[in-house]
C-alpha cells in the first residue's frame, strides 16, 4: 500500500465510519468512557475480558487517572496492579504505558482523529 497523507487517511476513515454507521445504525459501545483516550485504554483492557469487568475497573481507574499525562509517572507494575482483575495485566499494562508514551511524544498527548 502506498504511503498516504494525513488528509487521505482522514478521508478514508470518514468513509469507513460512514459505511459502518449505515450497516449498524443502532450500535452502541458498552464500554464507559469520557474521552477518546479513555476509550483506547478501555479497549486495551477489553481483550479476553468482559465489558462489565472493564467498566468496573475503569470506573476507579479513570476517576484517579483520567488523562494520558496522569499515567506518565506510573510504572508498568503500578498500572498492572490497577488493572489486575482484567486478566493478562502484564501485557495490558505494557500496552497502556506504551500508548501513553507514544501519545505524549508524537501527538502532544492528544488522541483525536481530526
Amino acid at each position: 500500500m502506498p504511503v498516504q497523507t494525513l488528509k487521505d487517511k482522514q478521508k478514508r476513515l470518514a468513509k469507513i465510519i460512514s459505511i459502518l454507521k449505515d450497516e449498524y445504525p443502532n450500535s452502541k459501545c458498552s464500554l464507559l468512557y469520557e474521552s477518546p483516550f479513555q476509550l483506547l485504554v478501555a479497549t486495551i483492557l477489553s481483550a479476553q475480558c468482559t465489558d462489565e469487568r472493564v467498566n468496573k475497573v475503569t470506573k476507579n481507574l479513570f476517576k484517579k487517572y483520567p488523562t494520558v499525562y496522569d499515567y506518565k509517572e506510573l510504572s508498568i507494575k503500578d498500572i498492572g496492579e490497577l488493572i489486575y482483575s482484567t486478566g493478562f495485566y502484564n501485557n495490558k499494562s505494557k500496552s497502556i504505558k506504551g500508548l501513553c508514551n507514544m501519545l505524549i511524544k508524537e501527538y502532544d498527548g492528544n488522541c483525536y482523529c481530526s
